[in-house]
């Protein structure tokens, strides 16, 4: 059997609050994609040099949006995000993500990040027959020129690593 479960701070659905991060990896990130604001718009994908977050670079994945129904393509997953979750998925549209609890919860977060112009972050625990894997989760939005999203960033970080799932 394998499943997932979201904390309370994740199923809320009231707005982003940096306040929510623990890791600091991806509190650094956040504070990065904030120094690439231009005023009050949203850093572009251009602004984010991917050598400036080597610290983080197997826990970053980049989204396209395609169009603005949204549609979300997986630009560029993290090594570290593809060996834990045991899926390269590199290209393909999320929708058409094989794991159904795996499609659902991106859709709905990307999902969030885009209808609500603004970061979501997210806590949830995921298990199998062996283990339970706590992991954390922020999402950026990325813009073009005129401020539409066209692409998300992401970070996860697995801070407490895995336990043994209790029998």
């Amino acid at each position: 059997m394998t499943g997932t479960k979201t904390t309370a701070e994740g199923e809320d659905e009231g707005h982003f609050h940096p306040d929510l991060i623990k890791a600091e990896n991806i509190r650094q990130v956040y504070q990065y994609w904030l120094s690439k604001h231009h005023g009050s718009n949203m850093p572009r994908p251009d602004d984010i040099d991917i050598l400036d977050l080597a610290f983080a670079i197997g826990s970053i994945s980049f989204i396209n949006v395609t169009d603005q129904s949204p549609r979300f393509q997986i630009r560029m997953i993290g090594s570290q995000v593809v060996e834990r979750h045991g899926q390269e998925n590199t290209g393909i549209f999320v929708d058409q993500i094989e794991f159904e609890d795996t499609r659902e919860i991106l859709l709905s977060s990307y999902g969030k990040v885009f209808a609500r112009r603004e970061p979501f972050w997210i806590e949830r625990e995921t298990f199998n027959e062996q283990h339970v894997y706590v992991y954390e989760c922020l999402i950026l939005p990325l813009v073009d020129e005129s401020g539409q999203i066209v692409q998300l960033m992401s970070i996860l970080e697995w801070p407490g690593g895995s336990s043994d799932r209790p029998h």
